[in-house]
């Protein structure tokens, strides 16, 4: 659940900074993320395989590939649908609220 949030969160920051692009675009950027992170995750894991003696424990660790599909599925599950909102839905308004004079009778 913690990497779809992170996901969601990556995804709305691709939408807001690349407001401009078309969502194709966006969905490009958004998959390229997802891989450069699930890819960081791989190399991450790989270096934390080890052994525990001569015999015993000998593949001690995560496996690598199923590490980094992982990251990269679950973060494409949460990034995709937010990169592809446009941004003005996450915007807040910078209107200012008008004050309405009402009239004394």
């Amino acid at each position: 659940v913690l990497v779809i949030a992170l996901g969601v969160v990556w995804g709305i920051g691709v939408s807001l900074r690349q407001a401009k692009e078309n969502p194709l675009m966006r969905l490009v950027i958004a998959l390229a993320i997802s891989i450069i992170a699930a890819l960081i995750v791989m190399a991450l894991s790989a270096l934390s395989l080890g052994d525990l003696g001569d015999v015993r424990l000998v593949g001690l660790g995560p496996s690598p590939t199923l590490v980094g599909s992982l990251t990269w599925l679950l973060l494409s599950v949460g990034m995709i649908p937010a990169a592809m909102v446009p941004a003005a839905v996450f915007k807040r308004s910078r209107r200012r609220p008008q004050m309405s004079v009402v009239p004394d009778e």
